[in-house]
């Protein structure tokens, strides 16, 4: 999908409009997703600098947005993939911004004030990051669910890089469709300059995730991403400061397989129907009949939909894995 100039040009207006630029941290997010929000941006303290960003959304959702959130918010009509917010904000945010997952629940306020504490030399502070085997490079890779960029390392890499972006890369040759819906061809150049300083980078058939190419230019000019903890998806996931969800955009129709992935998205899909149950007197009409669509795939899962039982087994799950359930069956926004 391509980013139109009328687009760009409404970030650009609503990124000038902003009375303050310093520290932003983004949240983007697309329709029916609206209850991920209510509980993500409830936790976010109000004196960071929280910026809404939406794709799709409809006349009710703005509303609600406007009426309980009290943030900055720029809405496009376009169904924008989150690669494309990525590219805006790095193309006009002039300094140092930061990135909150709307299904990232942030339960320690102080992480806010550690990811903004960035060095000349680290390039980015992140919460999550993971080996990529297929990558062909060692290293951790920080992941975007709770991220923050050091903007004067970013202009040096994209003054030195002319075709540097954050978008997923895959390399033109890759056989099939990449896994990504949104993506950029690496150049001839670049993929000689890739294979030269990691000769097995050429057996990566998947392309590189979100801000990940831009990370290993990173790693080859030295600069450092810093771990201000050490959460990573293949060992330890979860914290009692904050969690991350992943894959809300479709857990409302997602069937579950019989292996570890079950364990994993079962969880999501009720903490997802939970806090759907949560806000929902809050959020627009439109979502009765997405919880109606919900329980039913709940039901083709085998999953309960009393509300009871779900609370019970979120609660369960969270305890045994280490999250923060204190929040959990507080409607943060009862008395609005």
């Amino acid at each position: 999908m391509q980013i139109s100039s009328t687009d760009y040009g409404k970030f650009q207006s609503f990124y000038q409009g902003l009375s303050v630029k310093n520290h932003i941290f983004y949240m983007f997010f697309t329709s029916n997703l609206l209850h991920y929000a209510m509980e993500s941006v409830s936790l976010v303290p109000a004196e960071v600098n929280l910026v809404i960003i939406t794709a799709g959304l409809t006349g009710d959702e703005i509303e609600c947005i406007h009426r309980f959130f009290r943030r900055p918010h720029l809405n496009f009509d376009t169904k924008y993939h989150d690669t494309c917010i990525w590219e805006m904000i790095r193309r006009a945010t002039e300094g140092n911004f930061g990135w909150l997952d709307v299904d990232c629940f942030v339960y320690n306020p102080q992480l806010f004030q550690e990811m903004m504490k960035i060095s000349d030399h680290t390039a980015l502070n992140t919460a999550w990051s993971r080996p990529y085997d297929y990558y062909g490079v060692d290293g951790l890779f920080a992941n975007t669910y709770f991220l923050y960029v050091n903007a004067d390392i970013l202009q040096k890499m994209t003054e030195k890089y002319k075709d540097l972006t954050f978008v997923p890369r895959v390399f033109r040759d890759v056989e099939g469709k990449p896994i990504y819906g949104n993506y950029k061809y690496l150049s001839e150049g670049e993929t000689e300059f890739l294979i030269e300083k990691y000769p097995n980078a050429i057996n990566n058939p998947k392309g590189y995730d979100t801000t990940h190419h831009y990370q290993i230019m990173l790693m080859v000019e030295g600069y450092e991403v810093k771990r201000i903890r050490e959460l990573n998806q293949l060992a330890v996931y979860y914290s009692k400061e904050l969690f991350h969800l992943g894959g809300c955009y479709r857990i409302h129709e997602v069937l579950l397989d019989k292996g570890l992935r079950r364990v994993y998205f079962r969880f999501n899909m009720r903490y997802s129907f939970y806090l759907l149950q949560k806000y929902i007197k809050q959020l627009p009409k439109q979502y009765l009949e997405f919880q109606k669509k919900f329980a039913e795939n709940m039901e083709r899962n085998k999953l309960s939909t009393d509300m009871e039982e779900v609370l019970d087994a979120v609660m369960k799950y969270s305890e045994r894995s280490g999250i923060n359930n204190s929040h959990m069956g507080v409607n943060t926004y009862d008395g609005l």
